[in-house]
């Protein structure tokens, strides 16, 4: 792999390229993908019931999302399913790298 700061030789790919493999194996890994979505539902959940103090389950947001009546429900969640993708490729990639 290529050193920080210099450019990588034509035999190595770019960490843009090491990057977007990464996100895909994630995404293409049915255990690790289930995983960030049950995650990402149990944070949005979390937010509910830390905003609202109801007693709000990963398993109703995902009805909510199922629903798709409520944009903010389905932003949350697709933020906090990137983060867990990216935090996950990250790690992937130093991993690989190391």
């Amino acid at each position: 792999m290529s050193i920080e700061g210099t450019a990588p030789t034509k035999n190595q790919p770019t960490q843009s390229t090491i990057m977007t493999n990464a996100v895909n194996y994630i995404l293409s890994n049915k255990i690790i993908r289930e995983f960030l979505e049950n995650d990402a539902r149990e944070q949005v959940a979390s937010d509910i019931r830390a905003k609202t103090g109801s007693g709000t389950t990963a398993k109703a947001v995902e009805v909510l999302l199922m629903n798709g009546n409520d944009e903010t429900i389905a932003a949350r969640y697709m933020q906090y399913f990137a983060a867990g993708v990216a935090a996950a490729a990250k790690l992937r990639t130093e991993t690989l790298t190391a």
